[in-house]
């Protein structure tokens, strides 16, 4: 399956906080922990009037499996592409007549900080980042450093260092709006082409950097691939850079540090979800 004109960004998380704890109760009385479901993020796609790609990242959780495992939940007039759901899946709306496809992904904190792969087909257990890497290359998976100036980034010396063995770095990242040209300054010099995301923690904060790529085959996972490294390469692809909210990246820091905090002293475990 070939589509034209998809605009793309590969870099969301959907909402932060994605297991227990008061917030997430207070999520559920309010009836919003029942939106957090495949139709929901396709939705959003679909708002854009156009075919869209999402890159769905997991960050020591598995939200991925667990919107994937609602496509049951899907309203008449849906179709399903999900041929290849441990990489990837597709929602088609009739009516609209369009795709929402969602990309699977992890971000994953390394020795030389954090590192991004797309198209993964399981998890990859948080360590050294040459052992990430020979995973994520293992499985054919897109290796991408994301906010590399930003916090946690890997940084110019780790690009050089590890140039051989990543397909992209992200040129925007939302959250860090003012580091784009240095990013893909960094980008051009090691030859490593770039992508415009949102990184994104908040369903309408999506698509707020983006790019649309001519045209992405959705055949294989392996055609996916290819296509979004030439489109990423393409000169003719359409760049748009934007920005989060102003304080969205402290926010999402301190949610961040605080679940990880429960994690490790045991308050909160996290489950293994399996796609079904």
């Amino acid at each position: 399956m070939r589509l034209e004109n998809i605009k793309t960004d590969l870099h969301t998380h959907g909402w932060t906080g994605q297991e227990s704890g008061f917030g997430q109760f207070a999520l559920k009385i309010l009836g919003e922990r029942g939106k957090r479901n495949l139709q929901t993020i396709a939705e959003k796609g679909f708002e854009q009037k156009q075919n869209t790609l999402i890159g769905f990242v997991n960050f020591d959780d598995t939200r991925y499996q667990k919107i994937v495992n609602t496509k049951g939940e899907l309203p008449k007039g849906h179709n399903l592409y999900d041929d290849h759901v441990q990489r990837f899946v597709g929602v088609y709306d009739k009516g609209k007549n369009l795709w929402s496809f969602v990309l699977r992904g992890q971000e994953i904190s390394t020795n030389k900080r954090h590192v991004l792969i797309l198209g993964n087909n399981k998890e990859i257990a948080r360590r050294t980042i040459e052992d990430v890497l020979k995973e994520a290359k293992d499985m054919n998976a897109l290796i991408v450093g994301d906010h590399i100036l930003g916090l946690k980034g890997m940084g110019e010396d780790n690009i050089r260092d590890y140039k051989d063995e990543i397909d992209l770095i992200e040129y925007c990242n939302s959250n860090f709006p003012g580091q784009t040209e240095q990013a893909k300054k960094i980008g051009e010099k090691f030859c490593i082409p770039g992508l415009y995301n949102s990184d994104s923690h908040d369903l309408n904060r999506m698509f707020s950097s983006y790019m649309v790529f001519p045209e992405l085959d959705f055949s294989n996972w392996g055609k996916l691939k290819q296509s979004i490294i030439g489109c990423a390469e393409d000169e003719g692809t359409i760049c748009h850079a934007g920005k989060n909210r102003k304080f969205e990246t402290p926010i999402h820091i301190l949610s961040v540090y605080y679940n990880l905090l429960r994690q490790k002293i045991g308050v909160v475990k996290m489950p293994e979800y399996e796609i079904e």
